[in-house]
Parts: C-alpha cells; structure tokens; sequence
C-alpha cells in the first residue's frame, strides 16, 4: 500500500473530536512539531481545547438599557466635528425618544447614537458642507458685466 505523510497537517488542521482514529498504519517519519498548538478550528464545534493557544472569541460587551441623563459626550462631539454634522441636540432628542419608545438596549450608547447621526434617523435637512466665502470667478465677470451695463459703459 502507497501512503503520502503531510507533514505540517497538525499545524493547518485539527480532525473533528467525533472522526474515527486511523486505521493506517503509523508514519514511519515522525510528524514535525509545530509547538503542540492546534490550528484555529474552522468548526465551532470541535471542543479542542489548548491551554497554552490563547482564546480567540471576545466576551460581548453586555447591552443596557438608555443610561438617565445621556448626553452627546465628547467623542461624540470631536467625531461630528470632524465629519461635520451639525444639530447635535436636535439629533439626541430624537435618538432618545426613539430609544426610550422602543425599549432599545445597546452596548455602547455613543455608537448607537453616532450611527443615528450619521444615519440621520431625525430625518433632518443634509448638513452642508462648511466652505469659505470665496466668489466664484465666474460670477465676478457677470457683476461687473451688469455694473458697466448700468453706467452705460462697455465690457472689457
């Protein structure tokens, strides 16, 4: 019988806890090591277990109900600031009664209220785009056009 050895098949692979062992015989060839850490399982499910490989899964942040007394804090402000959103109280007075309506919870109420902003849930005229008073080159030859239209005189 003809048998192939993959040598780094521990370090990209972990087998199911529920798959039969092997009925081939052993290598011949010790497998390399790889640091006795299995590879990150793509089944969920699998149960296998190493003390020294760190856990991959983060706890979920726990979701709360609507704190008493929020407010637009001041990450809040800086990112509407930077993004350039305006009508900051007018967007938490809706986002509140929307929370407090709904019953919502969130994990992290800035967020929440960040994507109700950037979102806007209020329904509010777009922001314009603060830009300085600069005329436009155009516009200027058609005032001076008009204005020597006015003193009888011509353009040049």
């Amino acid at each position: 019988m003809g048998l192939i050895q993959v040598l780094n098949f521990k370090k990209h692979q972990n087998p199911h806890h529920t798959e039969k062992k092997s009925e081939l015989p052993a290598p011949v060839n010790p497998l390399l090591s790889n640091g006795e850490n299995p590879a990150d399982s793509l089944i969920p499910d699998s149960r296998i277990y190493s003390p020294s490989s760190p856990t991959t899964r983060k706890t979920k942040t726990r979701k709360t109900p609507l704190p008493q007394n929020f407010n637009i804090s001041e990450r809040v402000r800086k990112w509407a600031a930077e993004k350039g959103h305006t009508r900051l109280e007018d967007r938490l007075e809706h986002f509140v009664s929307y929370a407090k309506r709904s019953g919502k919870t969130y994990a992290d109420w800035d967020e929440a209220l960040m994507t109700a902003i950037r979102e806007n849930w209020a329904n509010l005229p777009a922001d314009k785009p603060v830009v300085a008073d600069i005329p436009d080159p155009y516009e200027l030859t058609v005032r001076e056009h008009l204005r020597a239209r006015a003193a009888g005189g011509k353009v040049q």
